[in-house]
């Protein structure tokens, strides 16, 4: 069975299943753009942003997500909550309904958050 999905061929970080993620080993990846792959794992799961994209994603929000991800150069996103700052900055990878979805969990949680983290 074929865990891949692949889009085009990358000049950026490519994940491979059995490749380390935070949540565990990695059991599904599916690229959503280039510098942008979503990934499973027996657990959880999120989005890795790769580092060369990394700097698109502004700081504050990058420092407010869930440890231990958080951090100015980790290039990982869960998938409950932190993968909406990656849906704000690269749009494209996602379809529309993850993009509303996105906006609102934006507006409810994320902004309380970076907010936080700048007091």
């Amino acid at each position: 069975m074929n865990n891949v999905t692949l889009m085009s061929p990358t000049k950026y970080t490519v994940l491979n299943i059995g490749d380390h993620s935070p949540w565990g080993e990695i059991e599904t990846v599916t690229y959503l753009m280039d510098g942008v792959t979503e990934v499973q794992t027996a657990s959880h799961g999120g989005v890795h942003v790769d580092p060369q994209l990394l700097y698109r994603v502004p700081i504050r929000w990058r420092l407010s997500r869930v440890k231990p991800q958080a951090s100015e150069t980790c290039p990982w996103f869960e998938e409950d909550m932190d993968w909406v700052m990656v849906a704000k900055v690269f749009p494209a990878a996602f379809r529309v309904e993850e993009r509303r979805t996105a906006r609102d969990l934006f507006r409810d949680f994320v902004r309380l958050k970076t907010f936080k983290v700048a007091m």
